[in-house]
């Protein structure tokens, strides 16, 4: 009886254990879009759950920088509206994400309504390693 219940208590201290454990990244590019769906920022992460790298985007200290982008969704903000985030493509790997990234950015821009255009500061793939005309202005 003995041995069953220690057992017992190991399996739940494993299952209180388990829960906390990292996942897996997923790797996966989203976009970020109006409420009335034209998308206006492609993004990438690796997180799970891509509603987390959204509220990311909506911190205070987030919006406190000058971009294309914060400026877009302090502008909603103010509607009383915000983004909506949509996971766009999964890939197999950080290589593939980048790459995933600068393309659908690049497909974007080619494709734009100029009304309402892309609000990336880069071509994509690795944060500000290549900064678009504007940013560099």
């Amino acid at each position: 009886m003995r041995k069953a219940s220690a057992f017992r208590g190991l399996s739940f201290c494993y299952q209180q254990i388990m829960p906390s454990a990292k996942k897996p990244p997923m790797y996966q590019i989203y976009v970020l879009s109006d409420p009335d769906g034209r998308i206006r920022y492609v993004g990438k992460t690796t997180k799970t759950d891509v509603r987390e790298r959204l509220r990311e985007h909506l911190l205070p200290y987030a919006l406190c920088k000058r971009t294309h982008k914060n400026n877009w969704i302090k502008d909603l903000q103010v509607r009383g509206q915000a983004p909506v985030v949509h996971v766009f493509q999964i890939v197999n790997n950080g290589i593939e994400l980048n790459a995933a990234e600068r393309y659908w950015i690049s497909y974007f821009r080619e494709n734009e309504d100029p009304e309402f255009p892309l609000t990336n500061s880069t071509a994509g793939g690795d944060g500000m390693s290549n900064p678009s005309a504007e940013t560099r202005a």
